[in-house]
């Protein structure tokens, strides 16, 4: 029905209905936000106004510090770490989606053992990148395909308080 925003939840039902209109945020799960941090995983979510690609539009803003990207591993093979659904390609080790193919370690663990990471659209490559990792980013609609993804990643993310406060909402409407 038309409105005057459209928020459509995840990369799957209804995204493609969606793809091509106007005023359409895409709400996906969070970037990079876990467990190490003070809030829980299920408390982030990524937000962003929906490209024409099925991509998302986001901008930087003022007062957030940008995560640290930690020291690039000199030693180790290459990890391609796949989408839920999607291509798998060659490389030292493959990591298939969670849903997929249950890890028999966790991905921080999987990716000490690497100086390089593949992959499309897949979050983990956010977290390749974040833990050092030389990144060959696939897929335009991907947050690391932007030069200052560092930057943008920093309001990407969005605690559940701050959906609920507006903060979010002043921050996506001023984009």
């Amino acid at each position: 029905m038309p409105a005057d925003i459209h928020i459509v939840s995840g990369p799957h039902y209804a995204k493609s209905v969606w793809q091509g209109h106007d005023r359409v945020v895409l709400l996906d799960c969070a970037y990079y936000h876990d467990e190490k941090t003070r809030w829980r995983s299920t408390d982030w979510v990524s937000l962003g106004w929906m490209r024409e690609d099925g991509g998302r539009r986001f901008r930087t803003g003022t007062g957030r510090t940008p995560p640290e990207v930690q020291e690039r591993p000199n030693e180790g093979g290459t990890i391609f770490l796949a989408d839920f659904g999607g291509v798998i390609e060659p490389a030292d080790t493959v990591r298939r989606h969670p849903a997929e193919e249950a890890p028999r370690e966790p991905l921080h663990a999987a990716l000490r053992r690497h100086r390089k990471a593949v992959g499309y659209r897949t979050t983990a490559l956010v977290a390749a990148a974040l833990a050092g990792l030389e990144i060959i980013c696939k897929d335009t609609r991907n947050i690391l395909a932007e030069r200052n993804w560092l930057e943008l990643l920093s309001y990407a993310d969005w605690h559940y308080s701050e959906i609920e406060s507006g903060e979010a909402w002043e921050h996506l409407r001023t984009s």
